[in-house]
């Protein structure tokens, strides 16, 4: 072969190839690929009550995978019932929509029952059997393609919620990978700071501490008071200083008042910032004593998490791989017609 035409080649298989996934994905070209042929079979119908109009008619379809939701003693599921009602786009007539209104027995899910063809059915492990009811052959083609769409919709919302599903877990496993080793480290920054913050405070517990911030506060509030007298008295002393009419022996004083206020001020303010600074101590070991226990409950409900995450992460790719596996497929692209037995 000529090497000019293998890149020729090689995007014709691609483009096969793509053209092949999203056919065998779309509810149209399936429905598209459906011949109807004459069954000499006459089913029979057996509701479990009265309806207001019995169906005549019925089409047979031999799926691969049918849809087999609250299907009970083989009646149809009760969610493709709920579907077909409400599908106002398909061309029913008048007396197939009664029939759907007022009928819980719209059809039959024989699950691995066999296979259909246009004689008997072939027991076949494999396929299933699904029959539905209508009241003309035109609304039996109809009843088989809204059941082809319906299987398909719930085939691809089962993919998509797969794939959503293993996305949030991949997301979660990032994220707790991530965390795990962030908690690690700060459980043990918490834990270091806290064996220093003991070593200068006098109180082991968040009760001691809580003590000594109201005791610190009230020293605080009481200093405030005392630096706001100070500040009051240099004030005055300043002004009688610069008053030319205060009294001489006045104004010989107030040097000496003036360093003894300011010393008392310095005093103050430096009992001030060891309260605060005491306080601040007090207000760490609390944040500390409360945020450890936190840290390390994380850190270990995380642990925890990982391997079910990571085993839920492995459930939901089988439970995709699976789901891939039951796309519905129609056998030999056919669909039988029949008359039922009266």
């Amino acid at each position: 072969m000529s090497d000019y035409r293998k890149p020729q080649l090689l995007t014709l298989l691609i483009l096969v190839t793509l053209a092949s996934a999203s056919f065998a994905n779309d509810p149209n070209e399936l429905i598209k690929r459906i011949t109807f042929e004459q069954g000499v079979m006459t089913p029979s119908w057996r509701p479990q009550r009265p309806a207001a109009i019995k169906p005549t008619w019925a089409a047979g379809l031999t799926l691969r995978s049918p849809i087999h939701t609250n299907t009970r003693r083989g009646r149809i599921s009760d969610i493709f019932r709920r579907y077909v009602r409400g599908q106002q786009g398909i061309p029913f007539s008048e007396g197939q929509r009664t029939f759907l209104a007022g009928a819980i027995d719209i059809g039959l899910d024989r699950i691995g029952s066999g296979r259909l063809t246009a004689e008997y059915r072939r027991e076949d492990p494999n396929h299933s059997v699904v029959i539905l009811y209508a009241v003309s052959r035109e609304d039996a083609e109809h009843m088989a393609k809204a059941y082809l769409r319906f299987a398909m919709e719930h085939h691809h919302r089962k993919i998509e919620q797969c794939r959503s599903n293993i996305q949030q877990a991949t997301e979660k496993i990032a994220s707790t990978k991530k965390r795990i080793p962030e908690l690690e480290e700060a459980v043990a920054t918490n834990q270091q700071a806290m064996t220093e913050l003991k070593k200068s405070v006098p109180y082991r517990t968040t009760e001691e501490a809580m003590q000594a911030i109201g005791e610190l506060d009230r020293m605080l509030n009481t200093i405030e008071i005392e630096i706001a007298g100070i500040r009051a008295r240099i004030e005055a002393i300043q002004k009688y200083q610069d008053d030319v009419k205060a009294p001489l022996a006045i104004k010989r004083n107030c040097p000496v008042l003036f360093i003894e206020e300011s010393i008392a001020l310095q005093g103050a303010e430096a009992r001030r910032r060891t309260a605060g600074r005491l306080r601040h101590q007090a207000n760490t070991f609390i944040d500390l004593s409360q945020a450890l226990p936190i840290l390390e409950t994380e850190r270990q409900n995380r642990t925890v998490d990982l391997p079910r995450f990571e085993e839920h992460l492995a459930r939901t790719q089988r439970e995709l791989a699976h789901a891939k596996e039951r796309e519905p497929k129609v056998l030999d692209h056919k669909a039988f017609i029949y008359r039922l037995a009266q």
